[in-house]
């Protein structure tokens, strides 16, 4: 029983140890099948792994070939701007990335100002964006252009006229965008749009300068830029305030092609009617003082005369006419080389009685307006330190008249007396009521100057053209080829010569090879042959607006046949609105040439002045007829 037991536990154990070994022998091949599946799935990590960065080394290496690629392209083609990364919007851009904008005083720049320029910035960062004022403006144009144009800027009164002679020039020469500082960016638009070709701005049926794109050497800027050259030269106001600048841009330039031009402005809004997108808008009104100055015939700014010895010989006289009193002031004076003695001068001064102040609202107002307008005359000699060496003697051309006819007259007397010295002979010139025709004609005859007593006759001249419309003033005196003759008009010039034995105006001679800088141009002077068989003449230019009056002067040189041979500035004696040279001359000395000039300002002060000839010659502008 024990054996077979023992036997049994024998095969029992035998099978359990042969169970234990299968069971070991299963475990080991689950654990061996286990190793080898987790080196394949490390193997497999470490392929996707490597194969992940295979993918992204490829990605990388595609996207810097991309990158070579793209900056390849840009090389070839860097003017391709991108305006909006979300939907690739881009635009061809030609025009040089320049942001212009002027103010007079940086250091007065308002804080609207400087907002609006700020935004524009952020917005275009692209853009370079350049501030300047008036003194940038003038060193730029002084380095770049020639003195012609450094002149007109400097002549321009205003400051938006100056403002925009800049742009033209400085888009001229670098091209860009001038944007008016009172406006700013609309939001959301980016300026890069308006690069692929260049922009106008059309309000109305007028050119808006607030806003222009161009091309550098655009032809147009070079056009305005002379054209506004032209303007300054000759004060040209135009009939509105515009035209100095403005509309020399549509009269000249875009009168075909103002309907194509797609920025308008709209309000306060300018904007791209073709795309609808708003542009710019304006936020800032400041006052536009360029209107006021034009208003009051103010634009321009014109050198004043630099005196060697100034005399005034202002005075005031009281008088009594046919039981009438009167206060006169001493006006116009004419001056002329004494036919009689070396050295001395004669001159005549015009009284009149009445006298001007100015106001905002009237350049000559006048003050206490008397029942008649009247002139007296007064001569008198001088010596060459303009002392007086006779008695001023006052014109009687009163007592020819009764009080009721007197009464009758408008104007009274004999106005704007030149006097000339020919072969040693007195003559004068003169403006005075003609009682057959009822218009105011010109009166001249040979003059003897006598220091007792005051005489002249009344010598009515008629021309030989002379209309029912015409009213006769401003000749002047001039020897033309040894001959007493006159200068009837300036432009074209028209030369005529008084028959003293019929009292008439004859035209024997008309040059039309005269600039229009003559046009509208006066008197003022007669002519003054110098030793150097020259003529010089003073004449004067005015312009008015309303209530408003601005005189110049220039002189105008010419040969003995009256051909030009140059031309002054226009200029000013002491810049008073109102100015009336009607005496020249030019006298020789040991150390060089003077001029003595005599000349009124407001009508009633009566002033003679002495000029060094060089200053004369190099201190102002002159134009030469080649």
């Amino acid at each position: 029983m024990f054996f077979l037991n023992y036997n049994k536990s024998l095969k029992n154990r035998s099978i359990y140890k042969n169970n234990n070994e299968s069971k070991n022998m299963n475990t080991n091949k689950i654990n061996e099948n286990e190793i080898k599946l987790k080196e394949e799935q490390k193997k497999q990590q470490e392929l996707e792994k490597a194969k992940k960065i295979h993918e992204q080394k490829q990605k990388y290496v595609l996207k810097e070939l991309k990158k070579k690629v793209l900056q390849i392209k840009g090389f070839k083609n860097k003017y391709c701007k991108q305006i909006n990364k979300k939907i690739n919007k881009k635009v061809y851009s030609i025009i040089p990335l320049n942001i212009f904008h002027f103010w007079h005083d940086l250091e007065l720049l308002p804080d609207e100002i400087k907002k609006n320029i700020s935004v524009i910035k952020l917005q275009n960062p692209e853009f370079t964006h350049y501030l300047y004022d008036i003194s940038m403006c003038r060193d730029f144009l002084k380095n770049n252009f020639d003195e012609d144009i450094l002149y007109t800027f400097d002549k321009l009164a205003s400051y938006k006229h100056k403002m925009y002679l800049w742009c033209f020039c400085i888009l001229y020469i670098r091209g860009g965008f001038f944007i008016d500082t009172k406006y700013t960016c609309h939001a959301g638009f980016k300026l890069l749009e308006l690069t692929d070709k260049e922009y106008y701005c059309k309000d109305e049926n007028n050119i808006n300068l607030d806003l222009i794109v161009s091309l550098p050497n655009n032809p147009i800027m070079n056009k305005c830029i002379k054209e506004i050259v032209i303007n300054c030269k000759k004060s040209f106001y135009g009939t509105n305030e515009l035209e100095i600048i403005k509309n020399q841009l549509i009269t000249c330039f875009f009168h075909e092609k103002i309907n194509k031009i797609t920025l308008v402005n709209s309000g306060n809004i300018i904007k791209n009617y073709v795309t609808n997108h708003n542009i710019l808008y304006k936020n800032i009104d400041y006052k536009d003082y360029y209107t006021e100055l034009w208003n009051k015939v103010e634009c321009y700014n014109y050198p004043i005369l630099k005196y060697n010895t100034r005399v005034n010989l202002s005075k005031t006289i009281n008088t009594t006419i046919f039981n009438e009193k009167y206060k006169f002031y001493s006006g116009s004076p004419t001056i002329v080389l004494s036919p009689y003695h070396k050295n001395h001068y004669i001159i005549n001064i015009r009284y009149i009685n009445y006298t001007f102040k100015k106001t905002s609202n009237n350049d000559k107002e006048i003050i206490n307006k008397p029942n008649h307008f009247i002139t007296i005359n007064s001569i008198f000699e001088v010596d060459e330190n303009f002392n007086k060496i006779t008695k001023e003697l006052f014109l009687d051309d009163i007592s020819i008249y009764d009080e009721t006819t007197y009464n009758s007259i408008l104007y009274k007397g004999i106005e704007d007396l030149r006097l000339f010295k020919f072969c040693d002979n007195l003559y004068y010139l003169a403006t005075t009521f003609d009682e057959k025709t009822q218009k105011m004609l010109i009166s001249s005859d040979r003059i003897v100057f006598n220091p007792v007593k005051y005489t002249l006759n009344k010598n009515i001249i008629y021309p030989t053209f002379l209309n029912e419309c015409t009213t006769e003033k401003n000749w002047s005196f001039f020897d033309y080829n040894n001959e007493l003759c006159i200068v009837y008009k300036w432009f074209p010039l028209q030369i005529g010569k008084i028959e003293y034995d019929s009292n008439e105006l004859i035209i024997i001679d008309i040059k039309y090879n005269i600039p229009d800088y003559f046009k509208d141009a006066k008197g003022s002077t007669c002519g003054f042959k110098t030793h150097d068989d020259e003529l010089w003449f003073v004449i004067h230019k005015s312009q008015s607006k309303g209530k408003f009056v601005n005189y110049q002067h220039f002189f105008a040189v010419f040969d003995l046949n009256m051909n030009l041979l140059r031309y002054s500035e226009l200029f000013k004696f002491e810049n008073y609105k109102v100015e009336f040279c009607m005496g020249l001359i030019i006298k020789e000395k040991e150390n060089g040439c003077e001029l003595i000039m005599s000349y009124s300002l407001m009508d009633t002060q009566s002033i003679v002045c002495v000029y060094d000839m060089e200053y004369i010659k190099n201190g102002i502008k002159w134009y030469k007829i080649v």
